[in-house]
């Protein structure tokens, strides 16, 4: 027997999500394996949380983008894993300088199992994506826009 995530498994998971009622945060960082060589990157793996990310930009002004988990769609790719879409995104970057080249979605609740956070809803990362360049936030005096991001389940 095969040890696998269906793709119906994979749809019933993209379903859960878009219909979870949450909003899901996205935020801008600099992977080590990404496009580019920034300064200094974030090595992410199966055990990393928001936390412990150190690379995101640190100017007053940048936030992290909020939309609606409803806003995202899901769709098949040529090799049937399903990709969930979310709408296009703005991050004011006027104050930052930093190198990024990947971002992060994460949503609040509360872990019990990875976790211990008892009850109290945390912002826990749930996947994370490259961005299609390394891009120095120092070029930009405004808003910079990414669309769409993306994650995939295989």
């Amino acid at each position: 027997m095969t040890e696998l995530f269906s793709n119906f498994g994979e749809e019933w998971v993209q379903d859960l999500i878009i219909n979870s009622g949450k909003t899901l945060e996205v935020g801008l960082y600099a992977d080590a394996g990404g496009p580019g060589t920034p300064s200094s990157t974030d090595t992410v793996s199966e055990g990393t949380d928001v936390s412990d990310l150190s690379t995101e930009p640190t100017g007053s002004n940048y936030v992290n983008a909020t939309d609606a988990a409803s806003n995202f769609s899901a769709s098949l790719d040529n090799n049937d894993n399903i990709v969930i879409t979310g709408s296009q995104l703005e991050f004011d970057v006027s104050d930052s300088s930093q190198d990024v080249n990947a971002y992060y979605v994460a949503v609040p609740f509360a872990s019990d199992l990875v976790g211990s956070d008892g009850s109290t809803s945390t912002l826990h990362l749930i996947g994370t994506a490259y961005l299609d360049q390394l891009y120095d936030l120092n070029q930009f005096d405004t808003s910079v826009n990414f669309d769409p991001v993306e994650l995939t389940l295989d």
